[in-house]
């Protein structure tokens, strides 16, 4: 569950998400008066025991840069931000932080990734990729394709931190494509990195949901738990998970065909009526 939909204090969060079932708690960085970077080993400490008292575990800790993202904004407070995250979710006792990485550069068709196999995506298993449709994209400027420089710097260097904190990074980017995505986590060749599947981020994208998991799917560490309603031109309504355009019993048959694991945040952020909604789609994602 994300705690950040629910309110600022964790000491409400916590036993809220045990009384109603949850295992886990996604954490912001900063979340209200509560900034993980600011603890100090005592602070980090309360906030270990408070999150085990109530039989949760912290799944991880969600961080965001500016929307700009790398492509147009500054990629060293990009680098400051993420290892200052990354020394906070070690205090804490978390092992991956989810990274918006704000929008990136689009890509040429050409330039698609290609589809993860079993083999690459190693104890991840997913069925072998079926053929992906090509689908027409706007082309692409070469001013666009040039700020795939600093991108592609600035995510070397993180993965090189990511290396010295044996960190897991799941990132994503609400503002771009999952070609662009694949394209960025591909070049990075960091083994630390991985995706963060949105899937309110698929009901925008050109690629439907099994092509997006065709081609990232081998790289998947965390899936978002919520929902829309699609529009014309790919626009979105935020809607309560199960009564937007997700199909969720595809989603979960697919996950589950592909051997995924990891957690599924509930995210209400955008809802109203969040507390009763994060109940409803924890009940919709066990089958209850």
């Amino acid at each position: 569950m994300r705690g950040a939909a629910l309110g600022s204090d964790l000491r409400n969060l916590a036993p809220f998400a045990q009384r109603c079932g949850f295992n886990g708690l996604q954490l912001e960085l900063k979340l209200g008066d509560l900034d993980l970077g600011e603890l100090s080993a005592t602070g980090q400490r309360e906030v270990k025991n408070t999150i085990a008292r109530h039989e949760l575990e912290l799944a991880s800790v969600r961080v965001a840069l500016p929307h700009a993202g790398l492509a147009e904004g500054d990629a060293g407070q990009m680098l400051w931000l993420v290892e200052r995250a990354m020394k906070a979710v070690m205090g804490v006792g978390a092992r991956m932080i989810c990274l918006d990485v704000g929008r990136l550069p689009s890509v040429k068709p050409e330039n698609k990734p290609k589809p993860v196999t079993s083999e690459q995506a190693g104890v991840i298993l997913i069925p072998e990729p079926k053929n992906i449709a090509e689908v027409e994209d706007e082309p692409v400027d070469a001013r666009e394709i040039a700020r795939w420089e600093v991108v592609d710097s600035a995510l070397r260097e993180t993965g090189a931190m990511t290396d010295r904190y044996s960190m897991m990074i799941a990132l994503s980017s609400e503002l771009s494509s999952f070609a662009s995505l694949g394209r960025a986590i591909a070049q990075a060749a960091c083994p630390w990195f991985g995706v963060d599947l949105d899937p309110v981020s698929v009901l925008r994208d050109r690629w439907d949901l099994e092509h997006v998991l065709d081609a990232v799917g081998g790289l998947l560490r965390h899936v978002r738990g919520r929902d829309a309603v699609k529009g014309t031109d790919r626009r979105t309504q935020p809607a309560a998970m199960g009564k937007g355009s997700t199909n969720w019993k595809e989603m979960l048959a697919l996950l589950s065909q592909g051997g995924y694991g990891g957690w599924i945040t509930v995210d209400t952020m955008d809802l109203q009526g969040r507390a009763a909604e994060a109940v409803r789609a924890r009940k919709l994602l066990v089958g209850e």
